[in-house]
């Protein structure tokens, strides 16, 4: 199981959104997703490279945040 399928699994726990309010799950993990979701939907048309480069364009951030996002969800 990845860690985006954990992610996934669980925000259907109202527990892990208190853990977001109390900071023991830090808010970049829900960027992290975000940029994660945004590159898979831009894979559906695009080439890898392409799917990194409009998604960082979308999002306002360095290719390599997408690329760090897409390491940690995938692992």
């Amino acid at each position: 199981m990845t860690r985006y399928e954990l992610i996934l699994e669980a925000e259907n726990n109202p527990l892990f959104f208190k853990l977001l309010q109390k900071g023991l799950i830090p808010l970049s993990v829900l960027d992290r997703k975000c940029y994660y979701e945004k590159y898979k939907e831009e894979l559906k048309k695009n080439d890898k490279v392409q799917a990194i480069s409009n998604a960082s364009e979308d999002f306002k951030v360095h290719e390599n945040t997408i690329r760090n996002a897409i390491n940690i969800m995938e692992s």
